[in-house]
This record gives C-alpha cells, structure tokens and sequence, in this order.
C-alpha cells in the first residue's frame, strides 16, 4: 500500500536522498582511486583507463545482482544491509591498495595488466556493491504511486546530480583539504549512517557505524593517544624520521624524503617517482644529469657575467632555476609550476627560500606561453626569453599540449634571435619512439636541433629507460662535451639522432593529433620492471635493516633480475658480498653501479676504501676524488682523501682535505687528529731544519 500526502513526498524524498548519497559516494571513490593506487602505480593513462572501467564493470555487475535482490527481498532492510557492506568494503580499500601493492605476485605481469589487476582487487566489489543500491531504491519508489516513467526518471536524475556533486567536491575541495584516507573515511561513515537509517533498530547497524566513527577518529585524530592507537591498529602510517614533508594536492601526492644523512641529500616525490634531489646546504650541486645537460648548455649560450631571461616550465624542486639564480647574478626567471602545494613543499623543506628572485607563476605551462607569446605580440615592453627550459615530463606521463607543433612555434616566438629551448624526457634505448616524434616536431620548427643525454646511449641497448634532452635553437648549437664530461652530459652522435627521426612513428605532432600515450607506452613497459625492481630494493633494505644478510642479497638479485642497470642494486649487492667476505664480487658490483651511475658517490667511495685496503694509492685516490666532485659536500669522502694523499706523500693535498672534512662535519675528532699529527710533523720538521 503506497504512502499518501506528506508520507508520500517524504517517501520520494528518501528514495531520491538514497540514490543521491550512493551516487555519490561512488563518484568521491572513482576519483580518489587514481590517488591511491599511485603511489604504487604513478599515473597514467593505463591507471585512469583502469579505474574507470573496472569501476564501471563493478557497477554493471551491481546494478544486475541489484535487480535480482531487489525481486526477492524488502526493500530496507536489503538496503540496510547493501549500505553497511558497501561502507565494510570502503573501510578494507586502504588496506587492500598496500598490501596488493606490495606483493611480489604482480611484479612479472605486463605493466597495463598490472595496474588493471590491481585496480580490480582494491575496487571492483566495493563498486559492485554500490552499484546493486540504485535498482533496490527503484524498486522501493514505484511502491510509492507515481507513475512508473516520472519516478524512473527521478531516479536516474538524482543519481546524476549525486554524481556531479560527488565529482566537483573531490576534485574542487575534499582532496586538497582532506586528503584520500580520510575522504574514504568519510564515505565509509556517509554509507555506514545511511545503513542505519535504513534500519534504525538493528545492532549491527548502530556497532558498525560506532567502529566506522571510532577507526575515522583514530585514523585521523591529532590527539596523542588516538594517534599512537591508530599506528598500533594500522590505521594510519607509523611515523618515518626520514619523512620531512608530505601533503595531498589537487594534482599529486607530495613527499620529502631524507635520502641519506652524510651528505644530507633530500628527495621530492610527486606520487610514486622522485622527481628531484638536494644536497642540504649546497644548492649548486646537482643530482640528475639532464640538469647538467641544461647547465652545460646555458653555460655555453650565456657567460655568468652577460644577462640571461629564462622561461622554465615545471617547477617542482626547483633545483635548476636556483642553480641558475645562483651562477647568473643578473638573471630573470620565470617559473611556471601547475601545483602552488609543490611550491610550497619546496619552501618548508627543500631549500627554496622564501627572499628568492624567481617569479613563480602557478598555472599550466601551454596556457602561460599563449598568453605570454600575445602579450610580447602586442606590448613593446615585452621582452623575449634567452632559454626555454621544459621540464614537465615524467616515465609515466607527458602531457601533450607541451609536445606540439603549434606550441613549439609559439616558444620559438617567444625567443630572442638567437635564443635556446631546452627539453628533458625519458625514453627507451632501443624504442626512441618519443626521441623521435619530438625530434622531427621540433625541426619543423627550429633550424637546429641536437639531442643530448646523460649516459652513453650510444653503447646501451634493449629496453634501458634514459634520460634525453633535446635542443633546438634557429643559430648552431656549439656545446660539444667531450668524452666523459664531469658535469655528466654527453652528446648523442647525429647518425643515431637521424635513425630515431628516421623510424615511421617519429611524425610531427600536432593539437590535432598527439599519440603521446602510444610513443610512451615503452617507456612506461619499462618503468613498470623498473618499479617492481625498486620495490625489491626496497625489500632488500628492510631484511638488511632486520640483520638478514641472506634475505638482503636474495632481494638485491631479483631486483637486478628485474632491472639490470638499477645501480643502487648493484651497490647494495656489493655491501652484501663484501660482509659475506667476497671483496672481490663486491668490486666488480660496485664497479657496476659507477658505470651505470658516474655519480654514484658512494660507490666510488667504497672502490676507494678497497683499493687503499689493497694499498693501490693510485687507483684510491682516483676514486676518492671522484667522489668528491660529484658530492663536495660528502665530509667521509674528504677525509678518506685526505688519508690516502697522506699516505701517497702529497701532505699539502692531505692538509687541505682534512680542513675541508672539519668544515662540513666539525664532529669528526679523527680528522682533527690527523690534521694536528700532520701540523707537529711540520713544525718538527721546519725545526729541525
């Protein structure tokens, strides 16, 4: 029997609230979905295909079993019951995503066959049952009297409406302001509330909405005991002394990591991939060699006495537009950096100062070069840029409105005469797909154009992921490093540049056509051996951190199984060998992680101990002193120098090093002693002379 007069409208109202809050809640999970599975996954358009469409497999599936319970059972307590299982499933997600994206079961699967298993483990049933709620509420409201098709279409209409709040209030607020744990906190308590209302009288009802309400609290109180009973559950993240800075933004996930302590060097992760690295307290030191490669470049096109105006598009830590502010005292620099919050994360923790000259523009960089290139059309006090810098582009995504025809053209604009644009990416040796495509891209533009890259390509083959830089300029580029430059940039040879403009796939992107995800889609094959290598290196350092040597070197071979040319494997299956008292294995794995890695520091400083263990100064020394030219700041590598220059006869080398180590860790009492034992031997001397 159907309600009548104001039973009824609050009838349809809560059919119609019902399937509002559902919708929903399906729409705030299917886009934090892509936050969450990134920090296991990163992003891209193999992540976003994936939870879409598992999503919407999950709520097909729903929507069909919902028909079914719908015919058999009454409406509220289904509902009741529906609701309560969805908000179960919600809670488990979190859960789910780290312990799937931890397990070594998926490392062997294709890249896109991974992140869609993934994704379907962590939420296809949570969307399935969400997606069996809609036909329970259909059938609950037909019962009300109305005709069949307005109340249908109410349904639907409000399903929509749930749908389209749900999405601008994630995308717009929730995400930056709450951040994904706690929105599906949030919405695992808005269904939890929504079972009980449905069966106001049941225990289970009012228990599971009271724990939901308890974890919620304990998950994300700043209460000391709530926090410490929270860890001790595993509903939120145990702290990590290494972890210096972390926030959830519109656009990523943002971390600070402290990487080692001597020298202090400092990692910033935007989701899962570190996208730079500092040395504290030397902001000249560069860590990435495409930076190098842009140093090198700019170097050669403007001395550091002459004027430079410099466009940068991509911020993130900011390590290259300070190198510049440091090295050219009358430098403009306009930075264009799409996420204020990795702005922000750079001033609190990674070194950019506040008083700092750089103009920081916060928008895209596509949008910012259109308005730039028509305000210099149309004012006489625009000036044009000296170099054009594009470091915008990760392993897993390259956004293709800075790939472009149209949008090199107007960067080509924006240049002086003779003016330089610069862009890092990263692609695969033997594919070079994107080398390709962006290389003929920007000859249809600039009259020269050289590539660029930070390791000999021309040796490597096989799908070894590299980091490239192209140059493009109308005047000759005359920067030809030679050999095995310090600074890590190399030159790669025109006949292999014409074989990558040469293949059928290196065409001229256009707005009009830009296959990005298909000329990229080696590099992110390649980076998915790569991530399930470093999770292995990851494993590798948790067992060696428990005492267990054995399960240390097992997990640094099956990352090397994964990724040959992972050089921090190499490295740490050195550390290993060398315990187990095989010095001689442990040579040629870190001889292995500095070839891959020229400026594998620490690598080079344990050649170094070896050979002066050996008594071979010569071979000592020479690795010593590489580890200090890509590292000035690392105080154990001095002193390791100063004692073996000590022990080769060159005091005056010995003396300078030590004072060197004093400088950058006062601490160190044994350098203080060398140092005094090498001034009385002086002193001594000169006496006795």
């Amino acid at each position: 029997m159907s309600p009548a007069g104001p039973e009824r409208r609050a009838a349809w109202f809560s059919a119609y609230a019902t399937v509002f809050v559902s919708s929903f809640c399906v729409m705030v999970v299917e886009l934090v979905a892509g936050r969450i599975i990134s920090r296991h996954l990163g992003s891209s358009i193999y992540t976003w295909t994936s939870v879409i469409g598992i999503i919407l497999g999950g709520l097909a599936l729903g929507n069909w079993i919902g028909g079914r319970i719908a015919d058999r059972y009454p409406a509220r307590p289904a509902l009741s019951r529906l609701f309560l299982a969805s908000s179960a499933t919600c809670v488990a997600i979190n859960l789910f995503n780290n312990l799937v994206g931890e397990s070594a079961l998926l490392w062997e699967l294709a890249w896109p066959l991974r992140v869609a298993v993934h994704v379907a483990l962590v939420f296809f049933i949570p969307a399935a049952l969400m997606g069996t709620i809609g036909p329970v509420v259909g059938k609950l409201a037909l019962s009300f009297g109305r005709a069949t098709g307005q109340t249908l279409g109410g349904i639907y209409a409000w399903g929509v409406v749930g749908s389209i709040a749900g999405t601008f209030l994630t995308g717009y607020f929730l995400v930056s302001v709450m951040g994904t744990a706690a929105i599906i906190w949030s919405v695992s308590l808005v269904l939890a509330v929504a079972g009980l209302v449905y069966s106001s009288w049941a225990v289970r009802s009012w228990t599971w909405t009271g724990l939901v309400l308890i974890g919620f609290f304990l998950s994300s109180s700043g209460v000391g005991w709530a926090t410490e009973l929270g860890e001790t559950l595993a509903l939120r993240v145990a702290p990590d002394e290494n972890l210096l800075y972390h926030t959830e933004s519109r656009y990523s996930n943002i971390e600070i990591r402290r990487l080692s302590a001597d020298p202090e060097i400092r990692g910033m992760y935007l989701d899962k991939l570190l996208h730079s690295q500092i040395t504290v307290g030397s902001t000249h030191e560069m860590h990435y060699g495409y930076t190098k490669v842009f140093a090198g470049l700019t170097q050669s096109h403007r001395a550091h006495d002459q004027r430079l105006r410099a466009l940068m598009i991509g911020g993130g830590g900011y390590v290259f537009p300070r190198h510049v502010e440091d090295r050219w005292s009358a430098a403009e620099i306009d930075v264009v950096e799409i996420d204020p919050a990795v702005t922000r994360a750079a001033r609190a923790a990674f070194g950019f100062p506040a008083d700092s000259k750089i103009r920081v523009h916060h928008a895209d960089g596509r949008v910012f070069v259109n308005r730039a290139e028509r305000r210099l059309r149309e004012s006489a006090e625009a000036r044009p840029y000296d170099i054009i810098c594009i470091d915008a582009v990760n392993d897993f995504s390259v956004p293709f409105q800075v790939t472009t025809r149209e949008f090199f053209a107007k960067t080509e604009r924006l240049l002086a005469e003779d003016g330089l644009l610069m862009m890092n990416f990263i692609d695969v040796v033997d594919s070079g797909l994107l080398v390709g495509a962006l290389g003929q891209t920007l000859e249809d533009v600039f009259e020269h154009v050289v590539l660029f890259s930070s390791n000999d390509i021309e040796r490597a083959h096989g799908g070894w992921r590299v980091a490239l830089v192209l140059a493009a300029s109308n005047r000759p580029i005359g920067w030809f490093p030679e050999g095995h430059d310090p600074r890590g940039a190399r030159r790669v040879s025109d006949p292999r540049f014409a074989a990558y403009l040469a293949r059928p796939e290196a065409i001229v992107l256009e707005d009009s056509f830009a296959p990005i995800e298909n000329l990229v889609a080696p590099v992110v094959r390649a980076s998915s051996r790569d991530v399930a290598a470093v999770d292995a290196l990851h494993r590798a350092l948790k067992m060696e951190g428990l005492g267990d040597l054995a399960g240390y070197m097992t997990y640094c071979r099956e990352a090397l199984r994964l990724d040959p040319y992972l050089p921090e494997a190499h490295y740490n299956l050195g550390l290993a060998l060398y315990r187990q008292g095989r010095a001689d294995e442990a040579e040629q794995s870190w001889i292995r992680a500095s070839s891959i890695d020229p400026d594998y520091a620490e690598a080079h400083f344990n050649l170094g101990a070896l050979y002066y263990s050996r008594g071979d100064l010569e071979a000592a020394l020479a690795r010593f002193q590489r580890a200090v030219e890509v590292h000035p700041t690392m105080a154990t590598a001095h002193n390791a120098l100063g004692i073996a220059a000590e022990a080769a006869g060159d005091l005056d080398r010995a003396r300078a090093h030590y004072r060197e180590t004093l400088r950058l860790s006062p601490q160190l009492a044994e350098t203080q002693g060398h140092l005094t034992r090498l001034d009385r031997n002086e002193q001594a001397t000169t006496q006795t002379r």
